[in-house]
């Protein structure tokens, strides 16, 4: 979502009619209007809204209306949604685990990934080995590694979404 707070510069009008090419308008002076975008048939584009205001007075004395008008266009990039796969989310010590990386938002994303084991990847879908070696007596408990996937566009909107992969320890 992107929050636009209109200024109006009108001069002289005392009615106001904003059309935020959504379907959504507003007769506040200065009105402010939240653009969204998020088509899930085109997940990756821009959209553009045309925004128009009509400021209108009528004089008391002619009762002549006059009216006068502008637009401006304002572009939305994608919603960021990140997201990823994990070949397997739960296995034994050692083992190579597939990152799927699946998010949406734009293209020239950027990836930072951090597997909670003192690595990290910047790569689109990376492989991470983890490992468990536990305790003498400690051959059930498991450690949980949250794996966190932070996405940047270009506008600078951050998204971030996190899953665990469970490791049970190696046998000795």
């Amino acid at each position: 979502p992107f929050e636009v707070e209109f200024t109006n510069a009108s001069q002289n009008g005392s009615d106001f009619s904003w059309e935020f090419g959504d379907g959504n308008s507003s007769a506040l002076i200065s009105p402010s209007h939240t653009f969204d975008n998020y088509d899930l048939n085109a997940l990756d584009d821009e959209i553009t809204y045309t925004i128009s205001l009509q400021a209108e007075t009528t004089h008391a004395i002619s009762s002549l209306t006059c009216t006068d008008g502008q637009t401006r266009e304002i572009t939305v990039a994608p919603r960021l949604l990140p997201s990823f796969n994990i070949d397997e989310p739960v296995g034994c010590s050692d083992r190579i685990v597939e990152f799927e990386n699946t998010s949406t938002g734009g293209t020239a994303l950027s990836y930072l990934w951090d597997f909670n084991n003192g690595e990290s990847s910047s790569e689109h879908s990376p492989n991470q080995v983890f490992s468990h070696v536990g305790f003498p007596d400690d051959h059930e408990t498991e450690r949980v590694f949250t794996v966190n996937l932070t996405a940047t566009n270009p506008k600078g909107c951050v998204r971030e979404v996190q899953q665990e992969v469970v490791v049970f320890p190696r046998i000795q």
